[in-house]
């Protein structure tokens, strides 16, 4: 019993948090939900993009496909191309504007492999991190930046037998996907002002949550060892349909979505408050979104030298520092001193991990390019050899888009958004229930004092 004061305060807390955020709680949370499977969505709606005939003919190699690309595109320099594991799949390519003579990308440099506009892209992308991190939707489709330096372009899909440009990476879908990304962002409001309400939501989301598991867990000592106690707790009443059925959508599917809803809703303040990121990666030893900001490794560059070593011969020594099949993804930097990266990993599948190995290599010797990671020096950066907190750092924004395991995250996160969405409806539902119950109560408590009056009155 000395606890229910406590357990009040908890109650009525939960409620006018959830009565205050509900409605963009449920903004957030449904647009969370149609986001989840819009890559899916868009190859459906132009599948001739993404998907050619598997045939016996020899696919071309990376350098081939770049040559026939940039024969097509005058005027765009490949920047990065993904060569897909599936022979069903189309190669994702790409392109930045060639730089023109006298740029500094080209006149920047030298053999000690110091670029000036590296250095400025670089305060340039650390200060767009601070101010607003990369939304998840502008990392899919059309400019979706693949390998190592994140430069940011135009993205087309390429036939990988003939080198034929099969889609310009626009499919009927994207301004729909664009609208809900935006809405769960930043309720279609300006940046500066949708971004921290969405943020100051979901920190309510978390203390409502939080407090909601107080609330679920049964009230007394007595209550904790009834069996019944813990199948009403865990159980959800379809059959009884109505308000039971009502209350066990909130309080039980609450209980079951608990744990991955947190981690969704603790990841995607990442995107929201540059101080969250910050303590993030305090806490975890690796900045959230570390790998955006990565300029290249620098290399030294023979007087008079062009690219003796082909992309292919590249991925070639790479796969045999990291064997093993995935989708193989080449970043070739504009800048002549900066190294080429190269990175593997599965992506799709119903369970697959989604991350990647990478190495770095310089493209005038063929040689591979040693990094400091961790305390040593490694020339494959590999997921597995992370610390245990640069992995989870280093992996948020899959966590949070559910593409951390393929298929079976994506249908999680799918199915706990939808859930979420349905918590702010059914507890504004529980709550006008009691107002009725609690005045219906007062009107008849109101009546029989009234006939009382007027009995004794009577006598």
């Amino acid at each position: 019993m000395k606890f229910a004061p406590l357990r009040r305060f908890f109650y009525q807390l939960h409620l006018w948090l959830g009565v205050v955020s509900g409605l963009i709680l449920f903004v957030v949370c449904l647009s969370g939900t149609l986001y989840v499977f819009r890559n899916e969505a868009r190859e459906l709606a132009s599948p001739e993009q993404f998907y050619v005939e598997a045939s016996d003919a020899r696919r071309l190699s990376a350098d081939e496909i770049v040559a026939k690309v940039e024969a097509a595109r005058p005027g765009k320099k490949v920047a990065s191309l993904t060569l897909p594991e599936s022979s069903t799949r189309t190669v994702a390519v790409m392109l930045q504007n060639a730089p023109k003579k006298g740029d500094k990308a080209e006149k920047s440099g030298g053999k000690d492999g110091k670029s000036e506009k590296n250095g400025e892209k670089s305060q340039k992308g650390e200060k767009a991190e601070k101010g607003d991190a990369k939304a998840p939707g502008k990392d899919d489709g059309k400019n979706a930046p693949k390998g190592g330096g994140k430069p940011r372009g135009e993205t087309i899909y390429v036939d990988p037998y003939t080198g034929e440009i099969v889609g310009d990476g626009k499919t009927p879908v994207d301004d729909f996907f664009g609208s809900v990304m935006k809405l769960h962002r930043w309720l279609w409001l300006p940046t500066e002002i949708g971004r921290p309400i969405v943020g100051v939501a979901t920190i309510i989301y978390v203390v409502l949550s939080l407090i909601g598991l107080i609330l679920w867990l049964p009230r007394t000592a007595a209550a904790w060892r009834r069996k019944a106690t813990w199948k009403l707790a865990f159980n959800v009443r379809f059959r009884r349909g109505g308000w039971p059925l009502v209350f066990d959508l909130h309080n039980a599917l609450g209980f079951y979505t608990l744990l991955p809803a947190l981690i969704l809703a603790l990841t995607g303040l990442c995107w929201s408050f540059g101080w969250y990121r910050d303590a993030a990666g305090t806490l975890l030893g690796e900045a959230p979104f570390k790998a955006k900001n990565e300029k290249p490794e620098a290399i030294s560059v023979p007087d008079g030298a062009t690219r003796p070593v082909s992309l292919e011969a590249l991925i070639a020594a790479h796969n045999e520092l990291d064997p093993g099949a995935g989708d193989v993804t080449v970043a070739i930097p504009q800048e002549p001193n900066a190294a080429t990266t190269i990175q593997k990993g599965r992506v799709g599948g119903f369970f697959a991990l989604n991350v990647k190995n990478k190495t770095r290599w310089n493209r005038f010797d063929g040689t591979v390019v040693p990094v400091e990671r961790y305390g040593e020096t490694v020339e494959v950066e590999r997921f597995s050899d992370k610390p245990f907190g640069a992995k989870i750092a280093s992996s948020i924004r899959g966590i949070h888009l559910g593409e951390i395991t393929g298929l079976s995250s994506k249908i999680l996160a799918f199915l706990v958004c939808l859930i979420a969405t349905s918590f702010p409806a059914t507890g504004v539902a529980l709550w006008v229930r009691k107002l009725r119950a609690r005045n219906k109560k007062e009107e008849t408590e109101t009546e029989t004092a009234d006939q009382e009056t007027s009995n004794e009155q009577t006598a």
